[in-house]
């Protein structure tokens, strides 16, 4: 989980009100598989017009295009539905930004989560290429609106990873201009002053200081401070010196009570074994807003590794609520579901798991399927089919149970 948690903790700063998150609730890419292309095209103009009349309406716009900063489940039909999405609407700013977060994010994607050091070169070369398509259109973005702070941001952090520090100061410079209390941009131009970007605590702290007289104080300064000895947290965890990480996050939470440092301290808490701690800062972060993705791998990986976890059950099923086709989260559920004899729900969850390529449901998954487990009506040739997939994959036991199968078919 190391490589997950140092990409998520920016995230979280910007607030969302229940009411303006209702106008970006549907996915983006759920309509444009639907082909309500035009009411989405209008949908987030409008959002971009109605930030660029009031600056103060950020939080409406970035609560409209977070929604496309995660990499879709079916990357060529999503990409398609994006060329269609522009080729109709050639001048439309929330067309070409959306193909911009798209592209961005397959390029981030492809380069990994590993440092530097344990990359190999040609996950930097498809990140590079990915990049190259992002700017095109991120740079044709910024000549169709008058306040292009989403471009900005994605920009800015494009640079982090594959360009200087002189570009990332222009993009903010830029941005901040008229969006002076984005606390979007600002977050992840603190994010830019990390040590792992190339910054250092030092900076961050002026940053900080800085940003608090400009933004007179308040929740959201203290959310930007936060990111402060979260930051070293993390440093700290990584190092797996995990008692100060764990002094420190709590320093955060001190500051900006939110879900993700929650989890963060919840997944070092663990390594202490102080689970009655670990169990209380996950519960909290299920009933915190805004949701933040990486409490669902924590708890998934808590889970995994103790199937008797108090209330393990409930805290999968209750993150899954957020995050429905959550991986991990679907295949311990379905592993619950099981260990219960609920044998019909563990094969919902394994065959929902096993649509997004997961070797061990597909296992599962072929298992039902091929001997009927679970009142699952029988269909041998869609069950070794799954499982000849996981063997694929080299999951072992599909493996065995291809031969199994085979022999049974004769």
């Amino acid at each position: 989980m190391r490589t997950l948690i140092s990409m998520a903790l920016w995230l979280i700063a910007i607030v969302v009100s229940p009411a303006l998150a209702d106008q970006a609730r549907i996915s983006p890419y759920a309509e444009l598989a639907a082909g309500r292309v035009a009411e989405l095209d209008a949908r987030l103009n409008g959002l971009q017009a109605a930030f660029e009349r009031d600056a103060d309406a950020e939080e409406t716009l970035q609560s409209a295009f977070v929604a496309f900063e995660a990499l879709p489940r079916h990357t060529q039909a999503a990409e398609a539905n994006l060329d269609s999405w522009i080729e109709r609407y050639p001048r439309s700013y929330a067309a070409r930004l959306a193909r911009g977060f798209y592209r961005y994010q397959r390029g981030a994607n492809a380069r990994g989560r590993d440092y530097v050091k344990d990359t190999p070169p040609e996950n930097f070369e498809t990140m590079h290429g990915w990049f190259e398509k992002a700017n095109e259109d991120l740079h044709a973005s910024l000549e169709l609106a008058a306040r292009p702070v989403a471009t900005r941001i994605v920009l800015m952090e494009a640079a982090m990873r594959s360009g200087t520090r002189k570009e990332i100061e222009e993009h903010y410079q830029s941005a901040i201009a008229y969006a002076p209390r984005s606390m979007r941009l600002r977050t992840s131009y603190m994010q830019s002053l990390e040590p792992r970007w190339g910054g250092s605590e030092e900076e961050m702290i002026r940053y900080a200081a800085r940003s608090r007289i400009e933004l007179g104080g308040g929740p959201d300064a203290d959310r930007l401070e936060a990111m402060i000895p979260g930051d070293r947290g993390l440093r700290l965890s990584e190092a797996k010196e995990y008692e100060p990480a764990y002094a420190a996050f709590s320093q955060t939470i001190a500051l900006a009570d939110r879900p993700i440092y929650r989890c963060l301290r919840a997944f070092v808490a663990y390594h202490l074994h102080k689970q009655a701690e670990m169990l209380a800062d996950v519960r909290a972060a299920l009933v915190g807003r805004p949701y933040a993705d990486y409490c669902s791998d924590v708890t998934a990986s808590f889970v995994a590794q103790n199937d008797k976890l108090p209330d393990g059950f409930e805290l999968v099923d209750g993150f899954l609520q957020h995050d429905p086709d959550h991986v991990g989260l679907l295949v311990q559920r379905g592993w619950l579901y099981k260990e219960r004899g609920d044998l019909p729900n563990a094969y919902k969850d394994f065959a929902h798991a096993a649509e997004f390529g997961n070797a061990w449901a597909q296992t599962m998954a072929g298992k039902y399927l091929f001997n009927g487990w679970g009142g699952v009506a029988v269909d041998r040739d869609k069950g070794l089919s799954l499982l000849r997939l996981a063997a694929d994959q080299g999951e072992p036991n599909a493996r065995l149970s291809v031969v199994q199968a085979l022999q049974a078919m004769g």
